[in-house]
């Protein structure tokens, strides 16, 4: 009996060393850069920055110019999110419909450590049955 546990809980420890986790943020265009409306692009899509020349009248008749980052909505991105067996704390901000900042603090241990804790919760239960039965064993052997 303690061969049998011995070799399951070798089995289910070794099986969950194999067991990684990984997230991760990729993007870029999508397969068509003017996606017709009402097509699906793959996560979520935002407008890369692009250079524009403001013109704007001044009181005096004339005109002032400045060269403002605006989003260029006919490059069109996007962002996806990929989570296997991970913690990931994923911080995405928008901006006028552009990507500002991103940030991810990423826990590729955290599910890994869950199901380690889970296997050796159940090794120690089964250990503790099998003790019970061997107990039992004893006791009915002595009251022969």
């Amino acid at each position: 009996m303690k061969l049998r546990i011995a070799i399951a809980n070798s089995l289910v420890l070794g099986a969950l060393g194999f067991v990684l986790g990984c997230a991760r943020i990729s993007g870029g265009a999508p397969s068509s850069t003017a996606p017709d409306p009402g097509t699906t692009v793959e996560g979520i899509p935002y407008y890369e920055l692009s250079p524009f020349l403001l013109v704007t009248p001044d009181l005096v008749g004339g005109y002032t110019t400045e060269v403002v980052q605006l989003p260029d909505t006919s490059r069109l991105r996007y962002v996806k999110i990929h989570q296997f067996l991970a913690k990931a704390d994923i911080d995405l901000t928008f901006k006028n419909g552009a990507l500002e900042t991103s940030a991810a603090k990423i826990d590729a241990t955290a599910v890994p450590k869950a199901l380690i804790a889970a296997a050796v919760k159940a090794a120690k239960s089964s250990a503790l049955a099998g003790a019970s039965i061997v107990a039992d064993q004893i006791d009915s052997s002595s009251d022969s």
